[in-house]
Protein backbone atom coordinates (compact mmCIF):
# COMPACT_ATOMS: atom_id res chain seq x y z
CA UNK A 1 0.00 0.00 0.00
CA UNK A 2 1.28 3.46 -0.87
CA UNK A 3 2.49 5.72 1.91
CA UNK A 4 0.46 8.85 2.68
CA UNK A 5 2.58 12.00 2.53
CA UNK A 6 1.68 15.07 4.58
CA UNK A 7 2.90 18.65 4.28
CA UNK A 8 2.04 21.61 6.53
CA UNK A 9 1.86 25.24 5.46
CA UNK A 10 0.72 28.46 7.08
CA UNK A 11 -1.01 29.54 3.84
CA UNK A 12 -4.81 29.20 3.64
CA UNK A 13 -6.20 26.49 1.36
CA UNK A 14 -7.56 29.06 -1.13
CA UNK A 15 -4.07 30.57 -1.51
CA UNK A 16 -2.59 27.08 -1.95
CA UNK A 17 -5.08 26.35 -4.76
CA UNK A 18 -4.27 29.67 -6.44
CA UNK A 19 -0.52 29.00 -6.26
CA UNK A 20 -0.90 25.47 -7.64
CA UNK A 21 -2.91 26.83 -10.56
CA UNK A 22 -0.53 29.72 -11.23
CA UNK A 23 2.77 27.81 -11.03
CA UNK A 24 1.90 24.64 -12.91
CA UNK A 25 0.68 23.76 -16.37
CA UNK A 26 -2.88 22.47 -16.79
CA UNK A 27 -3.01 18.70 -17.06
CA UNK A 28 -4.76 17.24 -20.06
CA UNK A 29 -4.50 14.43 -22.59
CA UNK A 30 -2.38 16.71 -24.81
CA UNK A 31 0.45 17.21 -22.30
CA UNK A 32 2.18 14.13 -23.69
CA UNK A 33 2.52 15.90 -27.03
CA UNK A 34 3.88 19.17 -25.63
CA UNK A 35 7.56 20.04 -25.83
CA UNK A 36 7.83 21.17 -22.20
CA UNK A 37 11.19 20.82 -20.46
CA UNK A 38 11.89 17.95 -18.11
CA UNK A 39 10.57 18.68 -14.62
CA UNK A 40 7.52 20.66 -15.76
CA UNK A 41 4.70 20.09 -13.25
CA UNK A 42 1.13 19.54 -14.44
CA UNK A 43 -1.87 20.03 -12.19
CA UNK A 44 -5.50 18.98 -12.38
CA UNK A 45 -7.52 20.89 -9.76
CA UNK A 46 -10.88 19.68 -8.54
CA UNK A 47 -13.18 21.13 -5.88
CA UNK A 48 -11.62 19.40 -2.90
CA UNK A 49 -8.65 17.54 -4.40
CA UNK A 50 -5.88 17.80 -6.97
CA UNK A 51 -3.54 15.64 -9.05
CA UNK A 52 0.07 16.50 -9.87
CA UNK A 53 2.46 14.91 -12.33
CA UNK A 54 5.88 15.91 -13.63
CA UNK A 55 7.40 15.58 -17.08
CA UNK A 56 10.16 12.99 -17.12
CA UNK A 57 13.22 12.61 -19.27
CA UNK A 58 13.00 13.72 -22.90
CA UNK A 59 12.11 11.00 -25.41
CA UNK A 60 11.13 8.57 -22.64
CA UNK A 61 7.49 7.55 -22.24
CA UNK A 62 6.85 5.87 -18.90
CA UNK A 63 3.31 4.58 -18.47
CA UNK A 64 4.11 3.80 -14.84
CA UNK A 65 5.02 7.39 -13.97
CA UNK A 66 3.91 8.59 -10.54
CA UNK A 67 0.92 10.86 -10.04
CA UNK A 68 0.38 12.62 -6.72
CA UNK A 69 -3.28 12.50 -5.68
CA UNK A 70 -3.78 14.96 -2.86
CA UNK A 71 -6.18 17.11 -0.90
CA UNK A 72 -5.95 20.23 1.27
CA UNK A 73 -7.55 20.57 4.69
CA UNK A 74 -7.43 23.65 6.88
CA UNK A 75 -6.79 22.67 10.47
CA UNK A 76 -5.83 24.86 13.48
CA UNK A 77 -4.81 27.85 11.34
CA UNK A 78 -2.65 25.73 9.02
CA UNK A 79 -3.30 23.89 5.80
CA UNK A 80 -2.45 20.20 5.62
CA UNK A 81 -1.67 18.77 2.21
CA UNK A 82 -2.16 15.01 2.23
CA UNK A 83 -1.81 12.58 -0.60
CA UNK A 84 -0.26 9.50 -2.15
CA UNK A 85 1.86 8.73 -5.17
CA UNK A 86 0.16 6.22 -7.44
CA UNK A 87 0.14 4.99 -11.00
CA UNK A 88 -2.63 6.31 -13.26
CA UNK A 89 -5.86 4.27 -12.81
CA UNK A 90 -6.06 3.33 -16.50
CA UNK A 91 -2.60 1.74 -16.34
CA UNK A 92 -3.58 -0.14 -13.17
CA UNK A 93 -6.70 -1.42 -14.97
CA UNK A 94 -4.68 -2.48 -18.02
CA UNK A 95 -2.16 -4.33 -15.87
CA UNK A 96 -4.97 -6.05 -13.93
CA UNK A 97 -6.44 -7.33 -17.22
CA UNK A 98 -2.96 -8.39 -18.36
CA UNK A 99 -2.24 -10.28 -15.11
CA UNK A 100 -5.68 -11.93 -15.28
CA UNK A 101 -4.92 -13.09 -18.83
CA UNK A 102 -1.48 -14.37 -17.84
CA UNK A 103 -2.92 -16.20 -14.84
CA UNK A 104 -5.70 -17.76 -16.90
CA UNK A 105 -3.86 -18.68 -20.10
CA UNK A 106 -0.30 -19.09 -18.79
CA UNK A 107 -1.55 -20.89 -15.69
CA UNK A 108 -3.61 -23.29 -17.79
CA UNK A 109 -0.64 -24.07 -20.02
CA UNK A 110 1.62 -24.61 -17.00
CA UNK A 111 -0.90 -26.92 -15.30
CA UNK A 112 -1.48 -29.01 -18.46
CA UNK A 113 2.25 -29.35 -19.13
CA UNK A 114 2.97 -30.25 -15.51
CA UNK A 115 0.23 -32.91 -15.70
CA UNK A 116 1.86 -34.32 -18.84
CA UNK A 117 5.26 -34.50 -17.12
CA UNK A 118 3.85 -36.18 -13.99
CA UNK A 119 1.49 -38.65 -15.71
CA UNK A 120 3.38 -39.26 -18.95
CA UNK A 121 0.12 -38.91 -20.88
CA UNK A 122 0.33 -36.35 -23.72
CA UNK A 123 -2.77 -34.15 -23.93
CA UNK A 124 -1.44 -31.13 -25.84
CA UNK A 125 -0.37 -30.77 -29.43
CA UNK A 126 2.60 -28.87 -30.70
CA UNK A 127 6.35 -28.74 -30.51
CA UNK A 128 6.76 -26.96 -27.16
CA UNK A 129 8.79 -28.96 -24.64
CA UNK A 130 6.83 -29.69 -21.46
CA UNK A 131 9.42 -28.07 -19.18
CA UNK A 132 9.17 -24.82 -21.13
CA UNK A 133 5.38 -24.96 -20.88
CA UNK A 134 5.55 -25.36 -17.10
CA UNK A 135 7.78 -22.30 -16.78
CA UNK A 136 5.75 -20.13 -19.17
CA UNK A 137 3.09 -18.90 -16.71
CA UNK A 138 5.47 -18.06 -13.84
CA UNK A 139 7.90 -16.38 -16.27
CA UNK A 140 5.14 -14.12 -17.63
CA UNK A 141 4.05 -13.16 -14.09
CA UNK A 142 7.68 -12.39 -13.17
CA UNK A 143 8.02 -10.28 -16.33
CA UNK A 144 4.89 -8.28 -15.43
CA UNK A 145 6.08 -7.64 -11.87
CA UNK A 146 9.53 -6.61 -13.12
CA UNK A 147 7.99 -4.26 -15.70
CA UNK A 148 5.89 -2.47 -13.08
CA UNK A 149 8.82 -2.27 -10.62
CA UNK A 150 11.18 -0.91 -13.30
CA UNK A 151 8.65 1.68 -14.47
CA UNK A 152 7.94 2.82 -10.90
CA UNK A 153 11.69 3.10 -10.23
CA UNK A 154 12.13 5.17 -13.40
CA UNK A 155 9.64 7.67 -11.93
CA UNK A 156 11.73 8.29 -8.82
CA UNK A 157 13.02 11.62 -10.15
CA UNK A 158 9.48 12.73 -10.99
CA UNK A 159 8.36 12.02 -7.42
CA UNK A 160 11.24 14.18 -6.14
CA UNK A 161 10.27 17.02 -8.53
CA UNK A 162 6.66 16.93 -7.27
CA UNK A 163 7.77 16.91 -3.62
CA UNK A 164 10.08 19.92 -4.19
CA UNK A 165 7.32 21.68 -6.13
CA UNK A 166 4.89 21.31 -3.21
CA UNK A 167 7.49 22.48 -0.70
CA UNK A 168 8.56 25.58 -2.66
CA UNK A 169 5.23 26.60 -4.18
CA UNK A 170 3.18 26.19 -1.02
CA UNK A 171 5.99 27.05 1.43
CA UNK A 172 5.27 23.69 3.04
CA UNK A 173 7.31 21.42 5.26
CA UNK A 174 6.90 17.68 5.17
CA UNK A 175 5.20 16.65 8.36
CA UNK A 176 6.15 13.77 10.60
CA UNK A 177 2.49 12.73 10.36
CA UNK A 178 3.12 10.75 7.16
CA UNK A 179 1.26 7.49 7.47
CA UNK A 180 2.34 4.08 6.17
Amino acid sequence: MARTHTWETSLPAAECRARLEARSRPDSFWRGFRCDPSGTVYCLLRTDSFRLSAKGQPFVRNSFQPYFYGSMVEEAGKTLIRGRFRIHPSVVALMAVWFLGVATIGGSISVVMLKEILTGRVVSRGDMPETLGVLLGPAMVAFGVALVAFGWRMGRGQREVIERFLETTLQADQSEKSLP
